[in-house]
């Protein structure tokens, strides 16, 4: 049951919100983002009106796990109303209603990965016989999925940066068991990672991800880093700078939507490119006005239709046909028709690129868990 203070922001965006139903110059902003909106409503006033009225046991669960949870929504809103927050509200709800599960078959996939992923198979703790752990690389679930060799060569040259000082750890975030609403069991597997840190003694946390980013600066009281603020602070390997001098690659840079709003980690990004010598221009909605990838909020595992309009519309929006991210998931997710994708990876440490070397790199999730297993296997040489 929806407790005063969730059923209060609900009241406060249906009150709020400037929509008019039946007029065309109504507002509406939030709809022209959003393809999830449209779907399932006339406009954000009509909608959480219904859920105050109807109640949200007597709505659609789909509607509200249908949102990407990337924040579009608010920024273009006049009166700034927090959408996102009450579909979250939503989700946990739900779950909870039946026993701290999703409702929804579709995250049956986003489970079995959430309980793959902390199998030994998978993941790496730290090493037994550390004690203080001065930096602890975490690479999260995508990227060593994406590229074993990668993950490795990111914390060799962090070593050979950082006196031999870091060690590793593969693991997940649990951010996808939040985003489905199971907040328990989030929680139970949160706490888990947060004892391994402590009981390590662990100093600094280094993420190549964004979303391990955002949960760990939400909810640790460790300092974390993103390895993309990093690098410019230790330097990119030497034989590497100025490697893309020459080439005739130019792509767009894609920013993830849960750090929209981190200046540092977009800015670090640009000047590893710039350090590489690569050429790139800016989407029209970048940095803290990026678009979504349509990976968010696991949208993909029960509203497939939405996530591929979100993601057609960000890879078509491309100006140069080519797209760098530095997320692994976004890579992914944006390799739509001709559009071809990068991991900033692929240039820190490859050889110099051309647009003839650009391949389609997208595989079946058996390659991703392979992928996982390698990474595992490199972490601990």
């Amino acid at each position: 049951m929806l407790n005063e203070i969730m059923k209060s922001k609900m009241k406060y965006i249906a009150d709020n919100c400037l929509a008019t139903s039946g007029k065309k110059s109504s507002c509406k902003l939030c709809m022209k983002e959003c393809p999830m909106m449209y779907r399932y409503t006339e406009s954000p006033k009509e909608l959480f009106s219904e859920y105050l009225e109807k109640g949200y046991a007597n709505m659609d669960p789909k509607i509200a796990f249908s949102c990407n949870l990337c924040d579009q929504c608010k920024l273009v809103c006049p009166k700034k109303l927090d959408l996102k927050s009450s579909f979250q509200d939503l989700r946990n709800e739900y779950s909870k209603d039946n026993g701290g599960k999703s409702p929804l078959k579709g995250h049956k996939g986003v489970e079995i990965h959430q309980y793959l992923g902390e199998t030994k198979l998978f993941s790496k703790d730290i090493d037994s016989q550390k004690v203080n752990v001065k930096y602890l690389f975490f690479p999260g679930c995508s990227l060593s999925s994406y590229s074993p060799s990668g993950v490795k060569s990111i914390l060799n040259h962090l070593n050979d940066k950082l006196e031999n000082n870091v060690e590793s750890m593969l693991a997940c975030c649990s951010k996808p068991t939040r985003d489905i609403g199971e907040v328990e069991l989030f929680s139970r597997k949160f706490q888990k990672l947060e004892e391994q840190f402590k009981e390590k003694n662990v100093e600094k946390i280094v993420v190549a991800c964004q979303s391990c980013y955002k949960m760990f600066k939400e909810n640790l009281d460790i300092e974390t880093v993103s390895l993309w603020e990093l690098l410019p602070e230790i330097g990119l390997p030497e034989d590497k700078i100025n490697i893309g001098i020459g080439s005739d690659l130019k792509f767009n840079i894609h920013d993830s939507c849960p750090t929209r709003f981190e200046k540092s980690i977009q800015d670090g990004v640009r000047w590893i490119v710039d350090e590489l010598g690569y050429q790139y221009e800016e989407f029209e909605y970048s940095k803290e006005k990026t678009r979504c990838c349509g990976l968010g909020g696991m949208v993909a595992s029960v509203a497939s239709e939405i996530s591929e309009e979100v993601r057609k519309k960000r890879a078509e929006s491309s100006s140069t046909g080519n797209i760098l991210t530095y997320c692994a998931g976004c890579r992914e997710a944006l390799e739509v028709g001709e559009t071809k994708t990068l991991h900033i990876v692929d240039l820190i440490f490859g050889e110099q690129l051309s647009k003839k070397d650009l391949k389609k790199k997208n595989s079946n999730p058996l390659k991703g868990w392979i992928n996982r297993y390698k990474t595992k296997i490199e972490l601990k040489k």
